[in-house]
């Protein structure tokens, strides 16, 4: 079976946001995973004058089954340090995380360090999210 989903960033700074979906992207994409795995930046919707898209703070992620566990970890991991990071700069920072019947998961940095939430209640809830799987209407 496979899955596809879509993880956004979002920040108040719309560049920050766009350069870490990219970094989070590279991670995937470099990340040495059991079963294919398949990522891409998302372009927006284009209006009928226009071409090409904007690409989005959105990446599309479609993978076998065996790989949800791993991609949620890398998600879980980077999140985790990137997050660290930003809020040391002052700069908001939410991962969103949503499949295809439209449930998401949203984690943001600032309520996760004061929260407590441990690692394995968070894997948890993105395993979970992902293996409902589905093509992603978006």
């Amino acid at each position: 079976m496979e899955n596809n989903f879509q993880i956004t960033i979002e920040s108040d700074d719309e560049d920050f946001a766009f350069s870490e979906s990219k970094a989070l992207r590279k991670q995937l994409q470099h990340q040495d995973f059991e079963e294919d795995l398949e990522v891409k930046q998302k372009r927006s919707e284009l209006s009928e004058d226009e071409a090409g898209g904007m690409l989005e703070a959105s990446i599309q992620i479609l993978c076998a089954t065996p790989a949800i566990i791993q991609v949620s970890k890398l998600v879980l991991n980077w999140f985790r340090s990137r997050g660290k990071k930003a809020l040391m700069e002052e700069k908001p920072l939410k991962i969103i995380i949503k499949n295809s019947d439209g449930s998401e998961v949203v984690i943001d940095a600032a309520e996760l360090s004061d929260s407590g939430v441990g690692d394995k209640e968070l894997l948890g809830s993105i395993t979970r999210l992902l293996k409902m799987g589905g093509e992603f209407i978006g």
